[in-house]
């Protein structure tokens, strides 16, 4: 009897022992499993030092999930691997990246991105959202489940190009290859220095690009006339095509990527170029018309101020006072011949 007690004294304390440690799991976090294949993940969020940390705006890093793989953007490069998922456990096996050089704040992302990979334990997934923990419970990465976008409708800059080398290579410093695919069936765009153009059919996931043409322009240097070389030949190499939110990967056959690029969420607007055009609005010419307005009258009014009439001129050139003037002279005249004249006289009387 005292013996069935022990062990059933045993049994409840190691249920209480397990109803602990699940305590513990629960209250540590972690995920609770759910489908990963299918949608594409655009992480929002990652994180950093233990807290979660929105992904800017001008950076678009994802995963997507299959059977046995994994692949994605990382912010700049793009990685594939192995995983593991078994029920809400969530581990990834070694990942291959590109090597591009990637300028911050892309290169801040891939980096806390590719470490929180690697630190996955478990996770929880739902139609619209993806969230990865790590072995603590802890949450270190953040997705949304991402609409489909379509190959058209955007002006596609290249991240990322092959060199025909086995190597997928990041675009010279100062230079904006581009694709524009149009709804006429028709793709366009900067290969360099040069403009090129031609058609372009999709069905699904496939693409065929080509025959291109482009204009002849000579580019300034070696580098660029390979680069726009090199180019033009990945487009046509494409054989498929994958869009994840803003960004748009092409492979060949084989599965090599032939060309990354990123579109932008708003375009920047050209400035307007000076017009060399005359202006059509004419200048008003002068008028020798004389005018119609009359001229404002001096005022006699009390407290204004009548301007002094100027001089006027006489024969002689010199200058006279005007009629009261004259007369004055004229008196003083008479006086002093008057004057002469009485002095004969008495000069005579004597």
């Amino acid at each position: 009897m005292q013996r069935t007690r022990l062990v059933i004294a045993g049994a409840a304390a190691s249920l209480l022992l397990a109803m602990s440690v699940g305590s513990v799991a629960l209250a540590a976090g972690g995920g609770t499993g759910g489908t990963l294949e299918g949608p594409t993940w655009v992480l929002n969020s990652y994180a950093v030092a233990g807290v979660m940390t929105d992904v800017p705006t001008t950076v678009y890093a994802d995963a997507v999930f299959t059977a046995a793989t994994v692949n994605g953007s990382g912010g700049c490069n793009v990685f594939n691997g192995s995983y593991t998922a078994s029920g809400a456990a969530l581990t990834f096996g070694p990942l291959a990246t590109t090597m591009m050089a990637c300028p911050a704040p892309q290169s801040t992302v891939e980096s806390a991105y590719l470490a929180a990979l690697a630190k996955s334990a478990t996770y929880t997934a739902t139609a619209a959202a993806l969230t990865i923990y790590d072995a603590t419970g802890a949450e270190i990465l953040a997705y949304d489940a991402a609409s489909p976008t379509a190959i058209t409708g955007h002006t596609w800059h290249v991240t990322g190009y092959n060199n025909g080398k086995q190597a997928v290579v990041s675009v010279i410093a100062d230079t904006d290859p581009t694709a524009v695919f149009g709804t006429d069936g028709q793709v366009t765009g900067n290969a360099t220095c040069n403009s090129y153009f031609g058609p372009y059919t999709t069905t699904g996931s496939t693409i065929k690009i080509g025959p291109l043409g482009s204009t002849l322009m000579a580019c300034p240097t070696t580098a660029q006339q390979e680069q726009e070389t090199q180019y033009l030949a990945a487009l046509q190499a494409a054989t498929t095509f994958e869009v994840r939110g803003l960004n748009l990967e092409m492979r060949d056959a084989s599965g090599a990527i032939q060309a990354t690029f990123a579109a932008r969420a708003v375009e920047p607007t050209p400035s307007a170029a000076p017009s060399a055009a005359p202006s059509v609005e004419p200048t008003t010419a002068p008028s020798n018309a004389p005018t119609t307005e009359p001229t404002m009258a001096p005022s006699n009014a009390p407290g204004t101020m009548s301007p002094t009439p100027p001089p006027t001129s006489t024969t002689g050139g010199g200058q006279g006072g005007g009629p009261t003037t004259s007369l004055l002279l004229v008196a003083v005249g008479a006086l002093v011949a008057v004057s002469i004249l009485g002095a004969r006289r008495a000069l005579r009387d004597r």
